[in-house]
């Protein structure tokens, strides 16, 4: 390789034992600015270096930054339309569990009362009587005990505030007064640990008898239902049945 012969890009020199930098009288490299793009604010201009005396060599520098219109749009996802599903969704569960608890309340409500229709004075207590034959079998006379009606529990009943009914073989009603007020049909014999008070007091029953009728003959027997009713109330306290023979 003779000496002196410059290297393809100018800038060293063969001076017949190595490379070494070109000293040259070529003026440096005119830089030449060229206009950006038009209509693209953000892209760089482009440099163009040409050196004179030798092979034309463009050095391009483009770092294109793509314009507004053509940057990729980003895309979300509206979540609030979502949330506010969710939202309504718990809204409509919590009505309609508030709707069965009420629904539930009333059931229970009626069930209760139904269950207390031997309540007084507001209480919650109920009244439990049985009925069973008397002694002694029905005649032709008009003064035959019939059946006795027991309380086994409940509170005080004021019989200034019952009233005690009969029916016979489902025949109409008939009222039964306290022995010594009775003036009907039938009357009302008590018998217990305290038949002086005021009071029909769990314990103590009484025992219904014909007062100057033959509600029961010898022919056959006589099915009897008693029916107590709360007079305050209009409310039947108890119900109970028994067959006197």
């Amino acid at each position: 390789m003779q000496g002196g012969q410059l290297s393809p890009d100018g800038l060293w020199q063969w001076n017949g034992t190595e490379w070494v930098p070109a000293q040259s009288n070529t003026p440096p490299a005119a830089a030449i600015q060229m206009s950006p793009h038009e209509g693209s604010a953000h892209q760089p201009s482009q440099v163009a270096y040409q050196q004179q005396g030798a092979p034309q060599q463009i050095v391009q520098s483009v770092n294109q930054i793509p314009n507004e219109q053509s940057q990729p749009q980003l895309i979300y996802q509206n979540t609030q339309s979502n949330g506010s599903l969710i939202a309504v969704g718990v809204i409509v569960g919590l009505v309609i569990l508030v709707a069965i608890t009420v629904v539930l309340a009333g059931v229970l409500y009626v069930w209760a009362s139904s269950l207390a229709e031997g309540n007084t004075d507001g209480n919650l207590t109920l009244i439990s009587m049985t009925a069973e034959d008397a002694q002694g079998s029905p005649s032709w006379e008009t003064d035959d005990a019939l059946i006795r009606v027991t309380m086994i529990e409940g509170t005080d009943l004021s019989w200034a505030a019952i009233s005690v009914q009969i029916s016979i073989d489902n025949g109409a009603l008939v009222t039964c007064d306290k022995a010594e007020d009775g003036s009907g049909d039938c009357v009302l014999v008590q018998f217990g640990s305290n038949t002086d008070d005021q009071d029909w007091s769990a314990g103590e029953g009484v025992t219904i008898k014909e007062n100057g009728k033959a509600l029961c003959d010898t022919t056959t027997d006589c099915a009897i239902e008693v029916t107590i009713i709360d007079t305050r109330e209009g409310k039947i306290i108890d119900t109970s049945s028994a067959i006197a023979s």
